[in-house]
């Protein structure tokens, strides 16, 4: 499959039928372990790479052309993938169940169709074309090819070229908001009508969190997503004037209109911005610490969107755009061992409950202890550990690309008596 070409919308379904099949467990699995669809949404846009402007893998589908395929590419199929995971978890009951997988499929697709169409039958582009908006349902090809060119109309950054490219993506930055507003206008909700302010509280800010210390690096983040957002030029004029004038977190105070899912948004902007400085740490927490409480984001969830993104960036650096050889890859890995260190803490009841609890692990442990374990033991151990650290909701950070990596920071915290030698650590 080729994401730029044509059919490639025909294609992915085509597949994700397939995938699902043999991934039905892990979809069942990661579906159901979230209580709410906006923290399933904030953990597939971290986990995906959305969040970031770089997907990393597709959580439904599988191609052997991946490795062919462009960033905006990845994007684009990690994107739509994301607007069906969100149909699934709408209706987890019937993929739990294992309830006609072909249909639900069929119906997703349907529902993306028809909230795409009221979402940008206003927008210049299909007010001169709307009908092409018309729904045929006995034709299942019409379907495919304009709900095609709407995600690809959608995602497409159309600034580039007025712009110039050097200065924006290749899609639109923050067209992953989409899966969000899908999620709430299928539970009768029109979070979209407010994709304006939405983006423009976003932005704003960032804007703010780069007046505590100017920085050329922070600036070009800022003038990157204004570019890459595809904003409607009196908002891309307004925010410019922001950036002029200095605007503070005071002069933002109306997000508190906003659901609690977009405050997070906005708090995790802000550290992308942050991590480009070199503000003092003590003065970029307090001024997080002041943004959360104004947002009302309670201090677990600021922490570990600092881990979520320090471990990413980590991970991906060379990957993404507008960070790409900027940001100094040791103050943030310094700083993410020791927030990291900190999180564990705080759960390390939890970790040492869950770990005593599994028998087979303890015996590989205990063995571990006076012997030299197979390379396969090794790895079941370690397998073991985070499947463990997965079922604990703050501690989904393992279920994240790259999340396994930090394992050998866990095994550093966990105490004597859950059997873990230090001859052990250290293999």
């Amino acid at each position: 499959m080729d994401p730029s070409g044509h059919k490639w919308l025909f294609s992915l379904i085509t597949n994700m039928h397939q995938t699902l099949a043999a991934r039905l467990f892990i979809v069942k699995k990661l579906i159901h372990k979230y209580d709410s669809i906006d923290d399933f949404f904030h953990f597939y846009i971290h986990s995906s790479g959305l969040f970031y402007g770089y997907a990393t893998h597709h959580l439904l589908s599988n191609f052997k052309s991946e490795k062919t395929w462009s960033h905006a590419d990845h994007y684009k199929v990690s994107m739509t993938e994301g607007l069906f995971a969100a149909y699934f978890f709408a209706h987890k009951e019937k993929i739990i169940k294992k309830e006609n997988i072909p249909g639900l499929i069929q119906e997703a697709q349907e529902k993306i169709y028809e909230f795409y169409v009221l979402y940008t039958i206003e927008e210049g582009y299909f007010k001169k074309r709307k009908s092409f908006l018309l729904f045929h349902t006995h034709n299942k090809h019409n379907i495919f090819e304009k709900l095609e060119k709407i995600i690809d109309y959608r995602i497409n950054n159309f600034s580039m070229l007025t712009k110039g490219f050097w200065k924006g993506s290749q899609f639109n930055i923050f067209s992953y908001i989409d899966i969000l507003y899908f999620i709430h206008w299928l539970q009768g909700d029109y979070l979209y009508d407010k994709r304006s302010e939405i983006k423009k509280s976003i932005l704003k800010t960032m804007i703010a969190t780069s007046n505590t210390n100017p920085e050329q690096l922070e600036r070009q983040i800022i003038h990157y997503y204004i570019t890459s957002g595809n904003l409607p030029k009196n908002i891309a004029a307004e925010l410019q004037k922001d950036i002029a004038h200095h605007i503070t977190l005071e002069d933002i105070c109306n997000q508190s209109n906003h659901p609690h899912i977009i405050k997070r948004l906005m708090i995790e902007h802000a550290i992308i911005v942050l991590l480009s400085n070199q503000t003092e740490e003590d003065s970029k927490n307090n001024y997080l610490q002041k943004l959360s409480e104004l947002c009302h984001i309670s201090e677990d969830e600021l922490q570990y969107s600092n881990l979520l993104i320090e471990n990413f960036i980590s991970h991906n650096k060379e990957h993404i755009l507008y960070i790409r050889h900027k940001f100094k890859l040791n103050y943030i890995t310094r700083n993410f061992t020791s927030r990291f260190y900190t999180f564990f803490i705080k759960n390390k009841s939890k970790i040492i409950t869950e770990l005593s609890q599994n028998k087979e692990l303890l015996e590989l442990l205990w063995k571990a202890k006076n012997e030299k374990l197979s390379d396969e033991e090794r790895e079941k151990v370690k397998s073991q550990i985070i499947d463990i650290l997965k079922t604990i909701p703050s501690l989904t950070i393992f279920m994240i690309p790259g999340g396994s990596v930090i394992l050998p920071l866990l095994l550093k915290i966990i105490p004597e008596e859950i059997l873990i030698p230090s001859s052990f650590r250290n293999k």
